[in-house]
């Protein structure tokens, strides 16, 4: 897909006094805005946000009241009704003052230029969580064929932070939302990324308020307890497999079913009979 280089500029310098091209050569200023039912406005599917603050979309909304909608929305035509591209927070406070109308202004785009900036403009606006924005990232980078290098310059952050993003996405997903819900950090997160047991270190880490620095030497010391284990289960694994060789050599020598056993501080060799000759043949042997 060709890129727009005029993608995620912000929607302040699209409403400014001076016109550029954004998309397909569409000039954008202020005769650009329509009012637009509310009605009629889906929201878009491409919103990387899964939760709105409520409170910050009541504050919002005593806003609007007060004074309107200062910023217009972007909308795309979709049929008789309208999709959401940007501005989602500023519909939902507007619904919530019963507002009938707002202003909008109405891009003619492809689905993958609206999803482009229905992304790009969120992770640079509107401050979304770290799991949200990193399945944005994901989502350019799979679906718009982003590389790592457009992608930064693009939204203006380095290669490693995105780097960093879509390795959350690796978290397990009860992680995943204790960072959401700010539970832990991001630091928190990072050190959880492909641990065992990666919840219950999360607990320990809320539990006891530990330190990014804390949960670092909490997971080194697990993993050092886990190559401890390793190491003797091997050696229980190889103790077995001697007493196993030792139990055959025994009925092959004997005739007679024979048990070796050894707890690693004791032992001991159980033979069964089941006639008075096969004991008699066993202490013939003995002797």
């Amino acid at each position: 897909m060709q890129k727009n280089s005029s993608l995620g500029k912000g929607l302040a310098e699209l409403l400014g006094e001076t016109n550029f091209d954004f998309i397909n050569n569409t000039t954008i200023n202020q005769s650009n805005v329509d009012k637009v039912d509310i009605s009629l406005i889906d929201y878009s599917k491409y919103q990387p946000r899964k939760v709105f603050n409520q409170s910050t979309i009541d504050e919002l909304a005593e806003s609007i009241s007060a004074k309107g909608v200062l910023q217009p929305i972007l909308i795309k035509k979709n049929g008789e009704r309208f999709d959401l591209i940007a501005g989602e927070r500023r519909l939902r406070a507007s619904k919530q003052c019963k507002i009938t109308q707002i202003p909008a202004i109405i891009l003619d785009i492809t689905e993958n230029d609206a999803m482009e900036i229905a992304l790009i403009e969120n992770i640079q606006r509107e401050q979304l969580s770290p799991i949200d924005e990193a399945s944005a990232i994901s989502k350019l980078i799979n679906d718009l064929n982003y590389t790592h290098e457009d992608l930064s310059q693009k939204i203006g952050k380095s290669r490693s932070y995105i780097t960093n993003m879509l390795r959350l996405l690796n978290l397990k997903p009860e992680i995943q939302q204790l960072l959401n819900d700010n539970k832990i950090t991001m630091g928190h997160a990072r050190t959880l990324i492909n641990v065992e047991n990666s919840d219950k270190i999360a607990d320990e880490i809320i539990k006891n308020n530990l330190t990014v620095r804390e949960a670092e030497q909490l997971v080194k010391d697990q993993k050092s307890a886990q190559n401890d284990n390793k190491v003797y289960d091997k050696f229980k694994y190889e103790r077995n497999q001697y007493l196993s060789e030792i139990k055959q050599q025994i009925e092959q020598s004997l005739k007679l079913k024979t048990k070796v056993k050894h707890d690693g501080k004791k032992g001991k060799i159980e033979i069964s009979f089941k006639t008075i000759n096969q004991l008699e043949d066993f202490i013939k042997i003995i002797n």
